[in-house]
């Protein structure tokens, strides 16, 4: 199971630490934007080797280090 945690490792793998694991509303907010998604995307697909269906990225995935980890999770399911 992925951690609020290993979300927040992710985005600071991409050069997002300023970027806490209490933030909400990361991408309503513009916090996050299009291209913050694509390299977490890529950074998922690097880190868990697999490959992430387009058809299963959402904005409401990528609004907080839970909801990324929940995305992940669905993604390794």
């Amino acid at each position: 199971m992925v951690t609020a945690n290993d979300a927040l490792a992710l985005l600071q793998q991409i050069g997002r630490s300023d970027i806490t694991i209490t933030d909400q509303s990361l991408m309503s907010e513009g916090k996050l934007n299009s291209i913050d998604i694509m390299d977490l995307v890529g950074a998922i697909e690097s880190k868990y080797n697999c490959i992430i269906d387009a058809e299963l990225i959402d904005v409401e995935c990528f609004e907080s280090c839970d909801a990324i980890a929940k995305f992940i999770d669905k993604v390794l399911a």
